[in-house]
């Protein structure tokens, strides 16, 4: 273990609900989210210019694939997009209910 460093990934799925998405992303900064993880990364099936603009509004960076792969093949993409140790998958219609204490702690768990 001495000098290890562990990285922790988080990627979101996403496809065609920039509301519920929105709503979700929100959640997270208010948990803080994306500031209590190493990697933050949007997956979105059928990325579009739209899907682009709305993760650098947040702060993240958006990727994903041209076509509608579904919900195993976007967490599959999702997955492969990250770099971290340990990956947390979400999906645009999950968003968090905890505080950024809660959220450090779970996580670090």
């Amino acid at each position: 273990m001495g000098g290890e460093v562990t990285m922790l990934s988080a990627g979101l799925l996403s496809w065609r609900a920039h509301k519920t998405l929105r709503k979700t992303l929100d959640s997270y900064k208010r948990a803080n989210l994306m500031g209590a993880v190493d990697e933050f990364k949007i997956f979105f099936n059928e990325i579009s210019a739209e899907d682009r603009e709305l993760a650098k509004e947040y702060g993240v960076e958006a990727t994903g694939s041209a076509e509608n792969l579904g919900i195993w093949g976007g967490m599959d993409g999702a997955a492969a997009a990250l770099n971290g140790d340990y990956i947390l998958l979400l999906q645009n219609d999950c968003p968090g209910i905890s505080s950024p204490e809660e959220t450090r702690k779970w996580l670090a768990e």
